[in-house]
């Protein structure tokens, strides 16, 4: 099993001119022998000499090689006040990519037979004081809330919200999901469920009521259960608290938050809100180290033993707007000049984060940045610093290319 193979990777470090990257040895028999330093300083070099590198305080991201490798760079700051260099060790709050994870624990769910895709979401959650007043409440079905087309308004574009959250940080009381779900009561929906895609952080909130009723766990134990500890995901936990080990300071940009702009975390480095408002809207902090194997494994169909590819990679409507052609059930799906991409990007006050696999390449790839803000004027910071990551992979590794179609 893939968990197996990665606890048995040996670890080669190398520390250069103030930035620091990993390999990790794969499987060198699968496509031949591999230069994997060689590999490694290549991408390090790309990531020293890019803007992101240049205009935000740190970048962490990892990649994995089609034999399994891996290689993991890290620049600049952890901590800008400190003068704390950014390494390998430090976590993010990665936004929505914990979509990803509650997408796969609903899919577990329905392979063990505790729910179905396609059941209306009153099975689960009629009995809800608030049930009543949510829009399109009686026409949802899970399906529906898992690819975006519930129709339902988004909480996180609300001032009541962004309010709420700032003052989480004095109460540090989380908002409860029945809290957060309250934000989008009696408001008209968007559409009729399956009309449209609309992306809400609300529908995601939904599912975890659902996963926690259909399952008699709460999600974060039953997650840890199936998905971190059985992959050995370590550097992957919960954002349910305002302690959490070997954070990086992230950093909010005024125009992409002025309620919340500057540091994110006190001098004792915890935060300034409480991030356990985010719940299953996301609700993990992490490494590029942890998403980019969650990406390798998730993406390639190993992380559960029974199939659940196919019902994931089901496109709904088209994802207008989003760097992507569809949404499937928690994946971005995208055609790109490297072939179809699989993924999700994600934002959290002071974070970005993205996490790719792209089968044609046999490459997956995860970037964190602790600041939100611009660079070159576009706020897709992580997104873009992947993308050319992956142009340099495409160079780089014309064997490996060459290999996936013998």
């Amino acid at each position: 099993m893939m968990r197996l193979r990665f606890t048995q990777l040996l670890l080669l470090s190398v520390t250069l001119g103030g930035s620091s990257h990993t390999v990790d040895a794969g499987n060198p028999t699968q496509f031949g022998p591999i230069n994997k330093h060689a590999i490694c300083d290549r991408l390090e070099t790309a990531v020293k000499e890019s803007p992101q590198a240049r205009q935000l305080p740190g970048i962490s991201t990892a990649v994995i090689l089609p034999d399994r490798s891996q290689c993991r760079i890290t620049v600049g700051l952890a901590d800008i006040e400190r003068n704390v260099p950014l390494s390998q060790k430090h976590r993010f709050f990665s936004g929505s990519t914990g979509k990803t994870f509650v997408a796969a624990t609903t899919l577990y769910l329905e392979r063990m037979g505790l729910l179905e895709l396609d059941d209306p979401i009153s099975r689960y959650l009629s009995e809800e004081p608030f049930f009543s007043r949510l829009p399109n409440a009686d026409q949802i079905t899970v399906r529906q809330l898992l690819n975006h087309s519930s129709g339902l308004a988004d909480h996180v574009y609300l001032q009541e919200f962004a309010e709420a959250i700032l003052a989480s940080g004095t109460t540090r009381k989380a908002l409860t999901p029945t809290q957060t779900i309250a934000l989008i009561l009696d408001k008209p929906a968007l559409a009729a469920p399956g009309e449209v895609y609309s992306y809400t952080d609300t529908g995601y909130i939904l599912l975890g009521l659902v996963i926690e009723k259909a399952s008699g766990r709460t999600y974060y134990n039953l997650l840890d259960d199936v998905f971190l500890e059985r992959l050995q995901l370590t550097d992957t936990s919960p954002s349910d608290s305002m302690v959490h080990r070997n954070l990086a300071t992230g950093y909010v940009a005024t125009e992409v938050m002025s309620i919340l702009a500057g540091r994110m975390l006190d001098m004792d480095g915890n935060p300034l809100y409480h991030p356990g408002s985010e719940w299953t809207g996301g609700g993990l902090v992490t490494t590029p180290a942890d998403l980019s194997r969650w990406a390798w494994m998730l993406y390639r169909g190993e992380v559960m033993e029974k199939s659940y590819r196919e019902n994931m990679l089901q496109a709904g409507p088209p994802a207008e707007g989003a760097n992507t052609g569809h949404y499937g059930l928690g994946v971005y799906i995208a055609q790109t000049e490297h072939g179809i991409r699989y993924g999700h990007g994600g934002w959290a006050p002071g974070y970005r984060t993205v996490m790719y696999y792209l089968p044609e390449m046999q490459i997956a790839i995860a970037v964190q940045a602790n600041s939100d803000a611009k660079v070159d004027n576009t706020p897709s910071s992580a997104h873009d610093l992947a993308m050319a990551l992956l142009d340099v992979l495409s160079k780089t590794l014309p064997e490996f290319i060459a290999q996936r179609e013998q």
